[in-house]
């Protein structure tokens, strides 16, 4: 590793943690009541997906998309359910599975959430332009292939 790689990668460390923080802020805090990352991850696909799937998602699904073990979704869930956030109803289609959704209550606590992420990244977008918006996609899809490929375990 070159010196000026090593700052370079130090200063992608800095930027990461910077953004991780200023989102933590603006995002999870603005529930209205403490809701750790993790949580907000897996109700946030719920809420995103009911429009296309309002019987719910399965849980090796919600696993899938957030990128966690069927266990810590099923850990997640878990306390979800005892907030009456979520619900959990068997799967008509297979006895075997259960179906997750967002309670009235759950899908009321991540609406505003959910808005106030969408204006943080059109204002985003409108910030950078189209064409840098476009750049910084497709940057980052390349970071997360590179962490998803295997070659890093995260």
């Amino acid at each position: 590793m070159t010196n000026n790689t090593g700052e370079v990668s130090g200063e992608l460390i800095s930027s990461f943690r910077r953004l991780h923080k200023i989102l933590h802020k603006s995002v999870y805090r603005s529930l209205g009541q403490e809701l750790k990352p993790s949580p907000f991850l897996v109700m946030i696909h719920l809420l995103r997906s009911s429009k296309t799937n309002p019987e719910g998602r399965r849980v090796s699904d919600i696993a899938e998309t957030v990128g966690m073990s069927v266990a810590a979704v099923t850990q997640i869930l878990n306390g979800l359910e005892k907030r009456e956030l979520i619900q959990r109803e068997m799967d008509p289609g297979d006895r075997r599975a259960v179906q997750v959704r967002l309670t009235d209550s759950g899908a009321a606590l991540m609406e505003p959430a959910f808005r106030h992420l969408s204006e943080i990244f059109e204002g985003l977008t409108a910030y950078l332009g189209e064409e840098s918006g476009r750049t910084l996609v497709t940057l980052l899809s390349r970071v997360e292939e590179y962490f998803s490929d295997g070659a890093v375990h995260v």
